[in-house]
């Protein structure tokens, strides 16, 4: 064998070793490049779902933030309608005709008092009615159980009366009467008013 075919020889082996360890190189390099990029595709996809659960919880907590206020907002002006309404009530019922507003008192002393004697408190512009019911109903008692106008203790307000009896005391006052039916008929009315 000759130089120039060992030459030849171990130039070919050498162009072939170093063709295939550049392919293998490639290779490699083509593989890492894919490990690579899969890795970071995989990363980019947990930061975009990461990022959307924070955007989402955090517009989650924001709407019902908004909501929360919302539904304040709204039961406020319910309430305020309903206490309206019942205002409204109250100046209607205050002024009715003389004989009805004592017609309706009467009533209410009778179911309150029943046969007990006791002390009422109105306010002074209606003292001149109750003094009327108080007459008739003590013209079939007797001196123990009579109704008499408490005239030292006034209520603040006119509407309706606070009965004191023996034992016991009963507010029916026309504030405390009117809230007694709205605390008993607010679901109702909320319901008829405020149907959605």
């Amino acid at each position: 064998m000759s130089f120039e075919t060992i030459r030849d020889t171990v130039i070919k082996s050498a162009e072939n070793e170093a063709k295939r360890i550049t392919d293998a190189a490639r290779k490699q390099a083509e593989q890492h490049l894919v490990i690579q990029k899969n890795t970071a595709q995989e990363e980019s996809e947990r930061i975009y779902a990461a990022r959307s659960r924070a955007i989402e919880e955090e517009y989650g907590r924001r709407l019902i933030r908004l909501k929360g206020k919302m539904g304040k907002t709204i039961l406020e002006r319910r309430n305020a309608r309903l206490r309206e309404v019942f205002e409204t009530a109250r100046e209607r019922i205050l002024g009715w005709s003389h004989d009805e507003y004592k017609a309706v008192m009467k009533r209410l002393v009778e179911q309150v008092v029943g046969q007990e004697g006791g002390a009422l408190r109105v306010h002074t512009d209606d003292v001149a009615i109750f003094t009327d019911i108080t007459s008739t109903l003590n013209s079939k008692r007797g001196p123990d159980n009579l109704i008499l106008i408490d005239a030292g203790h006034p209520l603040p307000e006119r509407g309706g009366f606070v009965f004191l009896g023996p034992d016991f005391e009963v507010n029916q006052s026309l504030r405390t009467i009117l809230a007694d039916i709205e605390h008993d008929l607010l679901p109702v009315i909320a319901r008829e008013l405020f149907a959605e």
